[in-house]
């Protein structure tokens, strides 16, 4: 049920994760970032982030903030966005 609620809910990228490590995304955002969902559950979300983002990507997980963080992400592809 939550599979189906996350993907139908919104055609935006989700992705739900815990101290970091990937719990589950929704098709939009895995294609997004050109992977199956399977392929980036239990991965850690740092692998999403660009090389120029990830101290800022380490030290937003350290304040567990409520507000998105707004950096670069990294597609499987190598390209960023």
């Amino acid at each position: 049920a939550w599979d189906r609620l996350l993907a139908e809910a919104t055609t935006e990228g989700v992705l739900v994760h815990e101290r970091g490590e990937i719990l589950r995304v929704n098709a939009a955002l895995a294609r997004l970032f050109g992977y199956d969902p399977e392929a980036l559950v239990g991965r850690s979300g740092a692998e999403l982030v660009a090389p120029e983002s990830r101290a800022l990507f380490a030290a937003h997980l350290a304040a567990a903030p409520s507000t998105p963080l707004d950096g670069f992400a990294l597609r499987r592809d190598g390209t960023t966005f």
